[in-house]
């Protein structure tokens, strides 16, 4: 269980002298490898390849005293800056600009969003270098902790750019002061290897929303894509490409940084504010979404609704989806999971969007009368298995005790044989009926 959820790798200086005394060289190597596991994810390493020339005082072409304006696009950038797409340009040579270079002040660029005027220069810089997959650009900062900032900040938004794993820095300095820093993208495929799986990430993709309940409410449309992604995703640590959105759109098996990258995939094309969130799952280090639905900012997590992968950690065999994690709040959210970033996310307080409640299916007293009429619903459906959840300890022990003190749920479910489960932590009850 040794996937890398966003690790940097780890900072290798190497001095070495090179045609003149004054040039000294530090190479330092910067990969971004994402993903999740049961076990060990989210290690970060730092790296980056730095070349450090002493005595030279250039500064890049590109200048270092430009600064953003918020909310600025990456299409208003190019147009203040045509040199930066001139055929000539070292950076752009060879390389087409198109409609599909805005990352601007939108609602699919949260990170972009919470970054400031500076910062969201370098963030257009690297996004620009990155689609184009140009091999250097120098950017407007000399500072690589905003470097590795702003690429990260890429990485969250764009899960298009699923042809990166990290990337490299050149650093120049004069008489030990930093004067330009470069920026070279570690690509892991051609840009015709890119074409074709985009190609195909477009095809299965369209076929995805093609059915997608464009005219509800954000709630059905989430759900939607959350209920497909688990349901044609297996959990798996060896899967190809399971650092990026190929593993669930070609592959059809990935761990959590691709669901979560998935995910965000989706939403950003049905116009739903969506970002992923790195941190802890019980103890394990894992990724998920932050979604704004209907208005409410709530979580999901698609890794921890797919049976594959609870099958994988808990040896639970449950052929159904587990929506515990699906637009849940902050209070439930925090009782396994823990934020490591981004660190300014909106409060989540509202359960207005969560699942159990959109659905009836939660319980804030242990009201007998509508826990009776949710059973007799459910025996008359056509589903083998469903779950309820309480709001507070003392609601979860009642409804126990309704349900099996008084051996109701065998009544109400009409069934003489009846297999459940409960958890204490979530509150949760689950139930699978034998209707034979």
């Amino acid at each position: 269980m040794d996937l890398n959820l966003k690790s940097i790798l780890k900072t290798d200086r190497r001095r070495k002298s090179r045609k003149a005394a004054f040039i000294m060289s530090l190479f330092l190597s910067c990969a971004l490898l994402t993903g999740c596991s049961a076990g060990d994810v989210f290690d970060r390493a730092k790296s980056g390849i730095s070349d450090i020339i002493n005595g030279f005082g250039s500064v890049s072409e590109n200048g270092t005293d430009e600064s953003a304006e918020d909310g600025l696009s990456l299409d208003d950038w190019l147009r203040e800056h045509p040199e930066e797409m001139s055929p000539d340009t070292e950076q752009s040579s060879n390389k087409d600009s198109s409609s599909e270079d805005e990352v601007g002040e939108d609602p699919s660029t949260y990170a972009y969003n919470h970054l400031t005027s500076d910062e969201k220069k370098v963030y257009l810089e690297v996004a620009r270098a990155i689609r184009l997959m140009d091999e250097s650009v120098t950017v407007s900062t000399l500072d690589t902790d905003t470097l590795d900032k702003c690429f990260n900040a890429v990485i969250m938004d764009h899960p298009e750019f699923f042809y990166i794993d990290g990337y490299r820095t050149t650093v120049t300095t004069t008489n030990d002061v930093t004067v330009k820093l470069d920026f070279s993208g570690r690509y892991t495929m051609t840009e015709a290897e890119k074409n074709n799986r985009q190609k195909l990430i477009d095809a299965k993709v369209s076929d995805i929303l093609e059915n997608a309940p464009m005219d509800d409410n954000d709630y059905e449309k989430v759900k939607y894509c959350f209920d497909y992604i688990v349901e044609n995703t297996s959990y798996d640590v060896n899967s190809e490409d399971n650092q990026n959105i190929c593993s669930v759109f070609i592959n059809g098996s990935s761990v959590c940084q691709g669901y979560s990258l998935a995910m965000k995939y989706l939403l950003d094309k049905i116009d739903v504010p969506c970002t992923v969130v790195y941190g802890t799952a019980n103890g394990n280090n894992h990724a998920w979404n932050l979604v704004c639905v209907d208005g409410t900012w709530a979580y999901i997590d698609a890794t921890w609704g797919d049976s594959t992968y609870r099958s994988y950690v808990n040896k639970e065999v449950v052929d159904a989806i587990n929506y515990n994690y699906f637009c849940c709040n902050d209070d439930i959210l925090n009782l396994t999971h823990h934020i490591t970033e981004p660190d300014d996310l909106p409060a989540c307080t509202s359960l207005e969007a969560y699942y159990y409640v959109k659905e009836g299916l939660y319980f804030t007293t242990a009201d007998k009368a509508r826990l009776k009429a949710v059973f007799e619903k459910m025996a008359a459906g056509d589903r083998d298995f469903f779950m309820i959840r309480a709001d507070s300890r003392e609601v979860y022990d009642e409804l126990k005790e309704i349900l099996f003190d008084g051996k109701t749920v065998f009544e109400w479910l009409g069934a003489k044989r009846v297999k459940y489960a409960d958890d204490g932590t979530e509150k949760t009850l689950s139930f699978w009926i034998d209707r034979e």
